[in-house]
């Protein structure tokens, strides 16, 4: 099913409905914007961004994809200076956790716990790099048809 009149068909058929093409449009369009949110297969992407040296807290649309809305699984990665050959794991903290481990201030060095909240990706360390590629999978908002 590729889009809105592709699916109103196989529904029709597939039913035998006999709703006009309107009601059975404003149904689909009901469910996606009641699921937009949700982890499906095939709502799940992989992003890649390539991190700013000093920049320690990142928003969707400035590094991480604009339709981010979660992030999938406990790890992250690291590509060293954009290189599949030097990949480090970063691994998910609760916020209680980032915020623990950030008390005594920043430091710089390569990224090794991150945390996601209130449409916030954190890292920490501080990055130290601006060729380093943060590389993980996400769940990507669907949007409202």
């Amino acid at each position: 099913m590729s889009n809105i009149a592709t699916m109103r068909e196989e529904l029709k058929s597939d039913l035998h409905l006999l709703a006009d093409d309107t009601t059975i449009s404003r149904a689909i369009c009901k469910a996606a914007r009641f699921s937009r949110d949700q982890r499906r297969y095939f709502s799940e992407r992989t992003f890649a961004f390539t991190l700013t040296q000093g920049t320690a807290v990142y928003t969707p649309g400035n590094g991480p994809p604009a339709d981010l809305v979660e992030i999938v699984g406990p790890l992250l990665y690291l590509l060293v200076n954009g290189s599949s050959d030097d990949k480090r794991q970063v691994y998910r903290v609760t916020s209680r956790e980032y915020d623990a481990r950030t008390v005594g201030g920043t430091s710089q060095s390569q990224p090794d716990i991150f945390d996601y909240w209130a449409k916030q990706l954190r890292l920490y360390p501080t990055p130290i790099s601006s060729t380093d590629v943060l590389t993980g999978r996400y769940v990507r908002d669907l949007g409202v048809p």
